[in-house]
């Protein structure tokens, strides 16, 4: 076949003839001298391992930098133990997560990143007893969109929903959940908690009126290992006896609300009974069905699972104490704010309260309609409800200051602050917020203080983490450090690794120390 013939028959020619070409040089034979080709193998050998050597340069430059010993010193520190007790000078040591030594005598490991703590004070990492995890935020409207706020225009559910047919249904209800079911975190909003001073959050699942159970998470680096942050899964079965349903839901009344709540525990006892019993004696009896509703209200009808109930207003708490000692529950209040009221109800009771800190503002002067005619009432709650820490306090009520769910940390401790305001001493406000926080929950084996054997969630600070002077140097969660310069927050060492350590030396330069390797604690505030 000639040239032209190709040509003519285009692209499938050329390339059989191009293949035929590559077939024919490859089939020739060409001798060379011994010694070009000894020359020749040398050459590629030295070469591969030119190559070898190259890529081993680049995995070395292109893979993570280790990450820290998780073992360090903070000496000469004040420290703030979370029960009361001060500590003015001592040696704080954590080692694998864990507190191993809080004296003033204490010895430094060798391995142990030292850190000056000289002006500086380590407080509990200060814990949300009862708030919201810091989630991105999701499109209006979307999964899990809750009902109009208060004085908002009912809607009609979504047309993909099912509507309520009767009282068999069990509707805003799935105490199967926990909060610690989504652990997608927002990196900022949770790197704004751990500025302000907060290691972890007792999350509640959602809205409903039996959401699920609440979750301690701590506030360490989102997506990295999130199920290790979860300190406690399944804390307490909450109820709320607000509907969010809107239009058409069932039970849309209080009175409704409150039947409904009453009958599914009743409903949970009947049905743990009925287990139970199969359980005992199976033979001549049908097995009882699984119901995914009434098994985890079991545990919270007969009294051995904590369950939380809404009681802001007098007329809310009393409604809850009167509901709790009738069913036997054993439950805490959330909200309380009116619990200044009913200090000594609360104390008789024995309930632990969950108190809400975003307390009602008082409009200022300029804002105010001098012609108003204003309930005595309510202006003495808004003077008022900032007491009631307070008010729990000389009563011996146990309680855990806590954001709802609504507030970011910023509000947060403004509302501790007009907590302090109103008479709450800062070293019990300190200690509403980490060891009794951790007590409601039963956790304060293990976190919540300044003591050997504890979780090493710390703060180190140059004073109380709500003062709005204070500056807060670093947060430890979990044993990790996560440094805070200059009021913006730096990379934590588990991520930054070997660059942390050589960005502080650059700061204070390293000192070699018998008890071990010296790193800065950060800036002093003044």
């Amino acid at each position: 076949m000639g040239v032209a013939s190709a040509r003519r028959d285009g692209p499938t020619a050329r390339t059989a003839r191009w293949r035929i070409g590559v077939r024919a040089t490859a089939c020739r034979t060409v001798r060379l001298p011994r010694f070009a080709m000894e020359l020749t193998a040398t050459t590629g050998r030295a070469l591969r391992l030119a190559a070898a050597g190259v890529l081993a340069a680049l995995t070395l430059i292109a893979g993570p930098p280790p990450e820290p010993p998780p073992f360090y010193a903070i000496e000469d520190v004040q420290v703030e133990v979370g029960d009361g007790t001060v500590l003015e000078r001592a040696t704080v040591v954590i080692e694998n997560g864990t507190i191993t030594a809080v004296a003033e005598d204490a010895a430094i490991p060798a391995h142990a990143w030292v850190i000056d703590g000289d002006g500086l004070t380590v407080y509990p990492g200060l814990i949300d007893a009862m708030g919201s995890l810091p989630q991105p935020r999701r499109p209006p409207g979307g999964p899990g969109a809750g009902g109009p706020g208060p004085g908002g225009p009912r809607r009609r559910p979504d047309s993909g929903s099912t509507l309520p047919r009767g009282p068999e249904d069990r509707p805003q209800t799935s105490p199967w959940k926990l909060a610690a079911d989504d652990l997608t975190l927002d990196a900022e909003a949770v790197e704004a908690w751990r500025k302000a001073g907060f290691t972890s959050i007792a999350a509640r699942p959602g809205d409903g009126l039996f959401p699920g159970r609440l979750s301690l998470v701590r506030l360490g680096a989102p997506g990295r290992d999130p199920e290790h942050q979860v300190v406690a899964p399944a804390l307490a079965q909450v109820a709320s006896l607000t509907s969010g349903g809107g239009f058409g839901s069932y039970p849309g009344a209080l009175m409704g609300r409150v039947a409904y709540f009453r009958q599914l525990l009743l409903d949970a006892a009947h049905y743990a009974a009925a287990t139970a019993a199969y359980e005992d004696d199976p033979s001549g009896w049908r097995r009882p069905e699984f119901d995914r509703t009434l098994a985890p209200l079991a545990a919270v009808a007969s009294g051995e699972e904590r369950i939380l109930l809404p009681g802001s207003s007098a007329v809310e708490i009393n409604r809850a104490l009167r509901l709790g000692e009738e069913l036997g529950l054993d439950f805490a209040l959330y909200g309380g704010q009116e619990g200044y009221r009913l200090a000594g109800e609360l104390a008789d009771a024995g309930v632990a309260v969950l108190a809400f800190v975003d307390w009602p503002a008082p409009l200022p002067e300029r804002d105010r309609d001098p012609d108003a005619d204003r309930p005595l009432r309510e202006i003495l709650h808004e003077r008022l409800a900032p007491t009631t820490p307070i008010e729990l306090a000389e009563a011996g009520v146990q309680f855990a200051l806590s954001s709802g769910g609504g507030n970011g940390p910023d509000d947060f401790l403004a509302g501790v602050r007009r907590a302090i305001e109103g008479g709450l001493e800062p070293a019990r406000a300190l200690q509403a917020l980490t060891r009794d926080a951790a007590a409601v929950h039963g956790l304060d084996d293990r976190i919540g203080t300044v003591a050997t054997g504890m979780a090493a969630d710390l703060v180190l600070a140059d004073g109380y983490p709500w003062r709005e002077s204070t500056r807060v140097e670093a947060v430890f969660i979990d044993g990790v450090r996560y440094a805070v310069s200059d009021g913006e927050e730096a990379e934590d060492d588990a991520e930054n690794g070997e660059s942390a350590r050589e960005g502080e030396s650059a700061r204070e330069p390293d000192e070699t120390r018998p008890g071990g390797r010296r790193g800065p604690g950060g800036g002093r505030g003044g």
